[in-house]
């Protein structure tokens, strides 16, 4: 199974992944085993924002937000995973022809 070895990870790793990977169950197990992971949530995820955390003053200035949230996936999106998600300020890669 694709990121089956990341199990054997130590707790507190990192891993960072392409949005066409998801599967908020795995996302779920990662998070039991201090395993954190970074990805870039898919537009239609289905989520509710439980709470805004205060952006540091020292902070970069592309961070837009920091928040907690509760994905929802399964059948009927009954099953929850608490997830972290931050908004970041995108820049586009601009260059001179």
């Amino acid at each position: 199974m694709f990121l089956e070895e990341v199990m054997n990870l130590p707790s507190g790793s990192i891993i960072t992944f392409d949005k066409g990977y998801v599967d908020y169950a795995r996302y779920e197990a990662f998070s039991e085993k201090s395993i954190w992971y970074v990805t870039r949530l898919k537009d239609n995820a289905q989520y509710e924002a439980r709470e805004e955390f205060d952006i540091p003053d020292d902070a970069d200035s592309g961070v837009l937000k920091d928040e907690e949230v509760i994905l929802y996936y399964g059948k009927n999106k009954e099953q929850e995973h608490r997830a972290r998600r931050d908004c970041l300020l995108g820049q586009r890669k601009r260059t001179s022809v």
